[in-house]
C-alpha cells in the first residue's frame, strides 16, 4: 500500500471549502447555544438542557476552531492541524464513547457504530505516534 498517497497534502481550494462548511456549522451550533442560554436566563435549566448546552458549546467551538484553521491555512510544523496530544485526547474520547453507547442502548446498530468509533480512535493514536516520529 502506498502510504504517501493517503497522507498527501490537500489542495488549498478543498481546505478552504471544508473550512467554510465546518465554520458555518460551528457558528450555527454556537448561535443555537446562545439562543437557548438566553431563553433560559430567568429560570433554572434542567439536567437535560445543561447537557445539551454543553454538547452544543463544545461541538460549536471545536468545529469553528477547526474550520478557521483550515480557512486561514495555519498548519503546524509537522504538517497537521492538531498536535499529537490533541489527537490522543480525541482518540481517547472516541474509544470511550462506545462503552457508554452500548450501556445506554444495546443493539446491533449501536455495536456497528461502536466499531466505527473504535477504529477512528485507534487511527487518532496511530497518526499521533507517526507525527511524533516524523513519519507523516
Amino acid at each position: 500500500m502506498d502510504e504517501a498517497r493517503y497522507s498527501a497534502p490537500v489542495s488549498r481550494v478543498s481546505a478552504i471549502t471544508a473550512g467554510l462548511v465546518l465554520t458555518s456549522f460551528g457558528a450555527g451550533f454556537l448561535l443555537l447555544f446562545g439562543i437557548v442560554a438566553y431563553r433560559l436566563f430567568d429560570r433554572p435549566p434542567t439536567r437535560d438542557i445543561v447537557i445539551a448546552l454543553t454538547i452544543l458549546g463544545a461541538l460549536g467551538g471545536w468545529l469553528s476552531f477547526t474550520g478557521l484553521r483550515l480557512v486561514t491555512g495555519r498548519r503546524r510544523r509537522d504538517g497537521g492541524l492538531f498536535s499529537p496530544w490533541v489527537l490522543r485526547f480525541g482518540g481517547f474520547l472516541l474509544l470511550a464513547a462506545p462503552v457508554f453507547m452500548l450501556f445506554a442502548r444495546p443493539s446491533l446498530v449501536a455495536m456497528l457504530e461502536a466499531g466505527a468509533l473504535v477504529s477512528a480512535g485507534i487511527a487518532c493514536f496511530v497518526i499521533a505516534n507517526r507525527r511524533e516520529q516524523g513519519d507523516v
